[in-house]
């Protein structure tokens, strides 16, 4: 018997550079006069967060919100959405051999995605690594929906492991399902000591927290 008897694995930032995904949008939009404040102000807007959504975004509505500021439609969607065509390249080193070693672990794989589903789905499929999960779900409000669900199939929380980048939303579900393991897979935009204060097992690439795991 595995030890686990599912793990949930987010996807931004813990198995996908997001952090470097944004910055190749923003070096490669600003090469037409965008300037850094437009790119991010409009960025914000596009996912939702000024109105109060979780998350809208894609690369259509981003050049639109763009095109409102006097850039061309056109160009910026084709630039934007030459980036989302090599998603593949912004996959975190070692991802494929880590979920390799989650399933020794672990007889379910979920990856579990706040974002927009369109958009975040996308990323999933041309990331190449949906083969290596049985299933791939993506929530534009939270996460705790989708866990609540999963407990009727899994109920016991002591065999779960739940792997994310994000402190504070990991705290959160942790207190909704306290008999659950987790570790989590440092950010570049989170600070150390974030993680240090929040007492959960944390290091900052996947083989570390594959060795982790494989030591539990």
């Amino acid at each position: 018997m595995k030890l686990f008897d599912i793990a949930f694995i987010d996807f931004d930032d813990t198995l996908f550079d997001t952090h470097a995904f944004k910055q190749v949008r923003l070096d490669a939009i600003k090469e037409i006069g965008v300037s850094e404040d437009t790119f991010w102000s409009t960025y914000r807007e596009a996912r939702g967060i000024e109105k109060g959504k979780i998350a809208t975004y894609s690369d259509e509505l981003h050049a639109k919100l763009l095109e409102t500021q006097g850039f061309d439609f056109q160009t910026v969607h084709e630039i934007l959405k030459n980036v989302t065509n090599h998603i593949s390249t912004f996959v975190l080193l070692g991802a494929v051999d880590f979920l390799l070693s989650v399933q020794e672990k672990a007889g379910h794989l979920v990856i579990l995605s706040l974002g927009d589903p369109a958009f975040n789905l996308l990323k999933m499929r041309q990331s190449g690594l949906q083969k290596y999960v049985n299933e791939s779900i993506v929530v534009d409000e939270t996460k705790i929906k989708v866990l609540r669900r999963m407990k009727k199939r899994f109920p016991d929380e002591r065999r779960w492991l739940f792997i994310n980048d994000k402190v504070t939303e990991t705290i959160e579900i942790h207190d909704q399902f306290p008999g659950m393991n987790v570790v989590l897979r440092q950010s570049p935009s989170i600070g150390e000591s974030e993680y240090k204060r929040a007492g959960y097992a944390h290091f900052p690439t996947l083989k570390e927290v594959s060795e982790y795991i494989k030591n539990l």
